[in-house]
């Protein structure tokens, strides 16, 4: 996959389950169809959403000397009011400028995010906390996506 290009996901979800991720304003335009049309080119009558579900992470492989850096804050990082289908959050525009550099950029912006307090979303603090120590289990992207 070419740097800064778009991925497609696709998948089938066979009846009823509960939805245990869920980023409620994407900034980017999804399509939910109905029935079993993961091999299709198109799909039939989609039913558009900015919401993400049930995606949480994608893995990449990269070689060795591929390096990364995480975008870490509230709602300004992870985009809001940075315009549908525009990739203008302020991490998308580093991305632009470090992608010649073989550098990722990691948006790991949550609304609602505080380093301290707890507002919509847990602090960083209780987040890093969770996230401590080298043989960790967390589950955080960030923690669990280093080599």
């Amino acid at each position: 996959m070419a740097a800064r290009g778009d991925l497609i996901v696709s998948f089938f979800v066979g009846g009823p389950v509960p939805v245990d991720t869920f980023h409620w304003d994407a900034e980017a335009t999804g399509y939910i169809g109905s029935g079993n049309q993961v091999a299709d080119a198109t799909i039939s009558q989609p039913t558009r959403t900015v919401t993400r579900i049930f995606l949480s992470d994608v893995l990449v492989e990269a070689p060795a000397s591929a390096k990364a850096v995480v975008a870490f804050g509230d709602s300004i990082t992870d985009g809001a009011s940075s315009g549908l289908d525009q990739n203008a959050r302020w991490p998308d525009f580093l991305a632009e400028n470090l992608a010649p550099d073989n550098v990722a950029v990691l948006n790991a912006g949550i609304a609602g995010a505080r380093l301290l307090n707890t507002r919509m979303g847990e602090n960083a603090m209780v987040q890093a906390q969770s996230c401590h120590s080298a043989e960790d289990k967390c589950d955080r992207r960030v923690a669990k996506s280093a080599p």
